[in-house]
């Protein structure tokens, strides 16, 4: 007997027989659908929006499989379909390969253990790929804006160290959203609803990060006029964010593992102890191993710091992501404004896209910024992004030549691929007529050139 799955399952044939074996087949542990024409498969599609995955007969009477796949992937895009056929001779593999793209190829009468494995990696595929949206919307509500392989990275990792009391280092270029990401994981902590406290290490006075650190006593240093609580005192069974901790020189950085290690600190001018429960996440832009190795950071505290590191990506290494975070920032500013939504011109975006974004999503978002702001026309042409990057119209584009005009319009296409893609939160079918062309076509094209669904 099957374990039980929980998932979904339509099964397609217009043969009773064939239907009735295939039902006996999953019935334990799966919950079958049974359709007995293309027709009825697609009610069923439209009424269940939890299949999983389908099974295909090609063969049938009235809609064929051919036609029956092409309703499906209208109502589910991303829905895995195996085709299951008894005629290989007037359905060849490789052209419904070509035309379609199934998830699997099953002939009739072949392997069960492959149907059975082809079933059950259709429907976990369907589950990632839910698991993904539910990811993605998630992040949405934190403020991170992103759909390329690197963030859901990102997400997942936060998903699963946001429950654990773990200390974390986020590192990245200035501007990929580390701050962000901190509070994401603050968020989804048991901390949550706790103090939440932040603070920027850099170019500071040591005795001023001691103090706003640890606290002082009245008279302990010049200026200090009265008691005060530094941010672990007020940060207990909270969580405090350090960033840009690889500007903590060495001595705070001694007391600071002191905390880590015990949980105690001395305030300044004061001879007792006090003790914080607190959950530290930090953040750096810096090289901490390498600042290591010179002797400018604790080997100890380093170690200490990064029981858990998430590494973000820069911008120009996620560009699929830039047409989405076009499109949030553009609506933010226009709706801050209280103006009528600015378009672009294509060569607006390829220009934004193709860029390298060395402040990375900060760095765009301020553009975008200048661009709303400034511009006194709806339309954001790209001359006007230029002007906001201060660079030429034509900067970024490949060597002059007959090769030129080749590679522009090769990432034009990528271009509006991307936009088409995310426009349609991944649905290929649904991108694929936005762009007036075959899904299959699409699907070829995007491999072609190298880009993420």
């Amino acid at each position: 007997m099957q374990e039980t799955t929980g998932y979904t399952l339509l099964l397609v044939d217009d043969d009773p027989h064939v239907l009735e074996t295939l039902r006996e087949l999953f019935s334990d542990g799966y919950l079958c659908l049974l359709a007995r024409s293309g027709a009825e498969a697609v009610q069923l599609a439209r009424k269940h929006a939890e299949i999983a995955a389908a099974v295909l007969d090609m063969k049938m009477a009235g809609m064929d499989g051919t036609a029956t796949y092409r309703e499906l992937q209208k109502l589910r895009g991303d829905l895995p379909i195996i085709i299951h056929t008894g005629h290989p001779g007037e359905y060849d593999e490789g052209e419904l390969d070509a035309i379609l793209r199934p998830f699997d190829y099953i002939r009739k009468g072949k392997s069960i253990n492959h149907l059975e494995r082809s079933v059950r990696n259709a429907c976990e595929t369907m589950h990632l790929r839910m698991t993904r949206e539910e990811l993605i919307e998630q992040a949405q509500q934190y403020g991170m804006i992103g759909r390329s392989r690197p963030m859901l990275a990102v997400y997942e990792r936060i998903r699963r160290i946001g429950r654990h009391d773990i200390k974390v280092l986020i590192t990245g270029e200035t501007g990929t959203g580390k701050e962000l990401v901190a509070r994401a994981i603050y968020q989804n902590s048991a901390r949550y609803g706790k103090p939440w406290e932040i603070y920027t290490c850099n170019h500071r006075n040591a005795e001023l990060v001691e103090s706003e650190l640890f606290g002082h006593k009245r008279g302990s240093f010049t200026g200090a006029i009265e008691d005060r609580d530094g941010l672990f005192a007020t940060a207990h069974t909270g969580t405090i964010f350090l960033d840009e901790i690889g500007d903590l020189d060495i001595t705070t950085q001694a007391k600071l593992l002191r905390v880590i290690e015990t949980g105690d600190f001395q305030m300044i001018g004061s001879s007792g102890m006090q003790h914080a429960n607190v959950r530290i996440i930090s953040a750096t832009n810096k090289d901490l191993g390498e600042m290591v190795e010179r002797g400018a950071f604790r080997e100890d505290l380093y170690y200490r710091l990064q029981e858990v590191q998430i590494q973000l990506p820069p911008l120009r290494d996620r560009r699929d992501d830039i047409p989405l975070l076009i499109d949030h920032f553009t609506d933010f500013y226009c709706s801050e404004l209280g103006c009528e939504r600015k378009k672009y011109e294509p060569e607006a975006k390829f220009q934004m896209i193709e860029y390298g974004w060395p402040g990375n999503v900060r760095h765009l978002q301020r553009t975008i910024r200048r661009l709303i702001y400034l511009g006194d026309s709806n339309i954001i042409s790209k001359n006007d992004v230029c002007d906001a990057l201060a660079v030429e119209p034509n900067n970024g584009a490949v060597a002059a030549g007959g090769r030129q005009l080749t590679c522009r319009l090769r990432e034009f296409k990528k271009v509006c691929i991307i936009e088409a893609v995310a426009e349609s939160d991944g649905n290929i079918s649904a991108a694929a007529r936005i762009l007036g062309m075959d899904p299959a076509n699409l699907r070829k094209m995007m491999i072609e050139l190298g880009i993420e669904r």
